[in-house]
């Protein structure tokens, strides 16, 4: 029931995981992430309207801001844009020293008000009055030990204006590829089990079909038999890198750039400067 992403890299989303997750998880596309200073949260319901926010996300956010997002099953509550996460719990606006929202995954055993679903009343009627007495308590070793006695097996995502977050039951989910998925199995194309592997699956990881995926591996052997070495890949726009390519290594956070986005200029901006120059065997 529901999956939840969250990456400091945007790129690592992969467009696969949301196309298979909303082949079950179909009712609302939620997105938080920081800008300028708030806490910006995007929410859609139709389909259509889903992959237009997921593919504006995409190119809108640089790399390095943290994202979340949050595709739902109904479970409680009517299926509208009201119970599609994230939930306000503070905001600048209303005098909140912070703007802070919550994306859960799973069910809390809890009587829903009115129209609103499990998490919408818990965000409204649990947190809320709590957070409004102390903005900085969502950030406690307390809190979150209430917090995941009272929510069972299920996951809370917390999110500021700052970009900082913080998770309850973060152990129950998986991180994979560096992005944390509140329930991993979602992420999977379930046609494949029932139809067999070539016929759907396009698009791809490559999004250009199977046999594109196919070609890719084959060209992956054959630079290895041309003594050209894969060593990683760049960490925010997912180029291959080789043992004969020139490229940055971030000594203090340990991931690897290429030089196109090492001097782009926007990894200084968002705070990283340890870079070990390494010299491709050319």
């Amino acid at each position: 029931m529901c999956l939840i992403m969250f990456s400091r890299n945007i790129n690592r989303i992969k467009d696969d995981w949301y196309k298979n997750s909303k082949l079950t998880n179909k009712d609302g596309l939620g997105i938080m992430f920081p800008e300028n200073g708030r806490l910006i949260v995007k929410k859609a319901l139709s389909d259509k309207d889903q992959d237009a926010l997921f593919d504006e996300i995409k190119h809108r956010i640089k790399p390095g801001t943290p994202i979340a997002t949050h595709q739902r099953f109904g479970t409680s509550g009517v299926k509208d844009t009201t119970n599609i996460h994230p939930f306000k719990l503070l905001s600048i606006d209303e005098g909140d020293s912070i703007d802070l929202y919550m994306m859960h995954n799973g069910i809390i055993s809890i009587k829903e008000i009115g129209n609103l679903c499990d998490t919408a009343t818990y965000a409204e009627y649990v947190l809320r009055p709590m957070l409004k007495n102390d903005n900085n308590l969502w950030r406690t070793h307390a809190f979150k030990v209430l917090m995941d006695l009272s929510i069972d097996s299920s996951k809370l995502l917390f999110m500021d204006n700052k970009g900082n977050v913080e998770f309850v039951g973060e152990d129950r989910g998986k991180w994979k590829e560096k992005v944390w998925l509140s329930t991993p199995s979602y992420i999977e194309d379930i046609r494949q089990s029932w139809y067999g592997y070539s016929s759907y699956t396009y698009p791809s990881s490559t999004g250009n079909g199977w046999y594109a995926d196919y070609l890719e591996k084959v060209r992956e052997e054959e630079l290895l038999q041309e003594n050209t070495f894969v060593t990683g890949n760049c960490e925010y726009c997912g180029k291959t890198l080789t043992n004969k390519d020139d490229y940055y290594y971030e000594t203090t956070e340990g991931f690897c750039v290429c030089k196109d986005c090492k001097h782009s200029g926007f990894l200084d901006e968002i705070g990283y400067s340890n870079f070990e120059f390494i010299k491709g065997e050319n």
